[in-house]
């Protein structure tokens, strides 16, 4: 159940780097890099892309490297090498967030021709002799002139207990479901004060006090964001942060998407009570000496998430925290935990079972409680992981086996699927039955092949995983689109696709759409639109009216935007007039805030991370279809 990641050297001589320019995307603290470039002018211009990630905040370092990735992945016609400065710190959490975040985009089958390396900053050999990396290698590390790449193996835990924990403990997410484990277990240990630290304390109150009064235990429940610095340190003042003996940092928020869905929105609502929260406890209590202080990270940072791009990116940030803080020989230990049976975030339900039918077993309460004795110990790994995985049936759901996991894949080489057949052999066919059962084994339920899969129960993590088997199962003749369960939304239209994709003609229905019938003017039938002043609605009439009569649409901004008065005159002093008018008068979309996520089969956490303009976006599009008389049971299935 356990293991750490090593850093092996590389033999052999390195392949030089061939001729190729670079695009420095350099990122500057408090700001991310703008990058309005496509995959194919980058091919037009011979860029081999190449961002230049500065230690800093690891926020707007992985938010860059997302732009980044959604325009490589446009064309990916040239590769993308994303590079970061070593310096004193080769473990620098911007660095591993921006890992985790690639590694998950591999998962879900977008990332071929990415690679992250790292150089130390005062590398007197010249940047190009660095960035070529050896045949089947996506991550290298350059050390004191030595390629290193990460390996993951096994690694033997102590869990035995030994003695007493400190008699004061904090715990953030301390009201969750893990947070009341670890509670439990360190109040059998012998703690005799609990801090337990969450955004909402209130509504588990009864049972976190019931679990731990009956031992004599002093508990506190403490309502704190720890994503809030400010928060963080009014806790522990009034926690008395100078008597604490250890910390568990167990809060956490998910907001699964397919990469192609993420946004430096969904990145900071994620970060924020992870890798915030974990900078912020170990920031404001750098003057303590801590017996112990444990991050619950998670293994979408090892080894890719489908759908957690966010989550895997804001837990490696976790991870290189942890591991900076052993190198300055403080208390530090950061456990990358696979999913658990009954506690956690993906307890039950369709989450779990789409995990065990990829290989990836559930940690029992027992099994994980004896991993934290081991998390305390000082000799133990200061990052490891714990979770149930059978290798030969989770590698085989990969695109392609990764260098890091080659080691639990001995038969398997690195870079191609296990069981996976050359490219050039014939690819399999998948009919409706086969599409079906895929469907069964991702949702854990069964599914008509008429029915919509989004309506069904399919969400972007099961997305993701139901195209990865179905590419497993079709071989690698042809590449199936991530966007598949949008563009065929039903299992027989996924089947259709299947057995046409990937051959020289086209489907004969199509070509007779296509260059059939007689060409004729168009006609708007129906518009929809959101404007400022109201002006949006059925018909869009007031839309209409306001370009007939020029009406001005600008009004001073309302008390609920914000105050323009804030702005104090020293900056009004520094500005253009034309600024300042700006700031005092706008054009606003009235309840753009308010969507209808059931009726689009969107699940709220999902709603509530995707940018407004996306929202607006699906609502006009289907009110301008629905005003020409389409039905949504009309559009199911069709090309429009």
């Amino acid at each position: 159940l356990s293991y750490q990641t090593s850093w092996v050297a590389l033999s052999g001589p390195h392949p030089s780097a061939p001729p190729a320019t670079f695009l420095l995307a350099s990122v500057r603290q408090g700001r991310s890099a703008q990058l309005p470039l496509s995959d194919k002018v980058l091919a037009r211009a011979g860029v081999r892309s190449l961002a230049l990630l500065q230690r800093g905040s690891e926020l707007i370092s992985t938010a860059t490297a997302l732009r980044l990735l959604l325009a490589h992945v446009g064309g990916a016609s040239a590769p993308l090498l994303l590079c970061h400065t070593l310096g004193h710190d080769s473990a620098a959490p911007s660095a591993l967030g921006v890992w985790a975040l690639v590694r998950a985009a591999r998962v879900e089958g977008i990332a071929a021709g990415v690679s992250c390396i790292g150089v130390e900053a005062g590398d007197a050999t010249s940047l190009g002799a660095r960035l070529a990396l050896p045949e089947g290698e996506a991550e290298l590390v350059w050390s004191r002139g030595i390629g290193k790449a990460p390996r993951l193996q096994r690694v033997a835990l102590d869990s035995s207990r030994s003695g007493q924990v400190g008699d004061s403990q904090l715990v953030s997410g301390g009201t969750g479901g893990l947070g009341l484990v670890a509670a439990r277990w360190l109040v059998e240990g012998g703690a005799s004060r609990l801090v337990l630290a969450s955004r909402t304390p209130a509504l588990p109150a009864a049972a976190a006090t019931s679990l731990v009064s009956s031992s004599g235990c002093s508990v506190l429940l403490a309502s704190c964001d720890v994503g809030e610095p400010a928060a963080v340190r009014r806790l522990l003042a009034g926690a008395g942060v100078g008597g604490m003996s250890g910390m568990w940092h167990t809060a956490g928020v998910l907001a699964d998407g397919v990469l192609h869905s993420q946004s430096e929105r969904s990145l900071r609502h994620v970060f924020a009570p992870k890798a915030h929260g974990g900078a912020h406890l170990c920031a404001a209590s750098a003057a303590v000496p801590l017996d112990s202080f444990v991050l619950f990270s998670s293994v979408a940072a090892l080894i890719g998430g489908g759908g957690q791009a966010n989550y895997g990116a804001a837990n490696g940030c976790l991870d290189a925290l942890a591991a900076s803080l052993r190198r300055g020989a403080r208390a530090a230990a950061s456990v990358q935990w696979g999913p658990w049976s009954e506690v956690g975030m993906a307890a039950g339900g369709a989450v779990s079972t789409r995990l065990q039918a990829a290989g990836i077993g559930l940690i029992g309460v027992a099994e994980g409680v004896a991993a934290f004795s081991a998390a305390v110990r000082p000799r133990t790994p200061g990052v490891f992981s714990v979770f149930a995985v059978d290798w030969r049936r989770y590698l085989a759901t990969l695109p392609a086996v990764p260098a890091l996991l080659s080691g639990m894949a001995p038969a398997a080489k690195a870079g191609r699927p296990i069981g996976a057949a050359p490219a050039s052999s014939t690819r399999g066919r998948v009919g409706l039955d086969g599409v079906l059962a895929a469907l069964h084994q991702t949702t854990g339920k069964h599914v008509g092949p008429d029915a919509p899969l989004m309506e069904a129960g399919l969400d972007s993590l099961g997305a993701v995983e139901l195209r990865d088997q179905l590419q497993a199962a079709a071989g690698e003749g042809f590449e199936l689109p991530s966007t598949m369960i949008f563009d065929y939304p039903t299992a027989r239209a996924i089947a259709g696709y299947l057995s046409t994709a990937g051959t020289e003609e086209e489907p004969e229905e199509f070509v007779a759409k296509a260059h059939g019938g007689d060409i004729s003017a168009v006609q708007i039938v129906h518009m929809a639109a959101h404007g400022p002043d109201g002006a949006h609605g059925l018909g869009s009439a007031k839309v209409w009216a306001m370009g007939s009569t020029g009406k001005n649409s600008i009004v001073p901004v309302p008390m609920t935007r914000w105050n323009p008065d804030d702005m104090t005159n020293t900056v009004y002093d520094t500005v253009s007039d034309v600024v300042i008018d700006r700031q005092r008068n706008a054009g606003f979309l009235l309840d753009s805030d308010l969507f209808d996520n059931a009726f689009f089969s969107i699940s709220p956490s999902e709603a509530a991370v995707m940018e407004p303009s996306q929202r607006l976006a699906l609502e006009k599009s289907y009110e301008a279809l629905h005003g020409t008389g389409y039905s949504k049971a009309d559009l199911m299935g069709s090309l429009t």
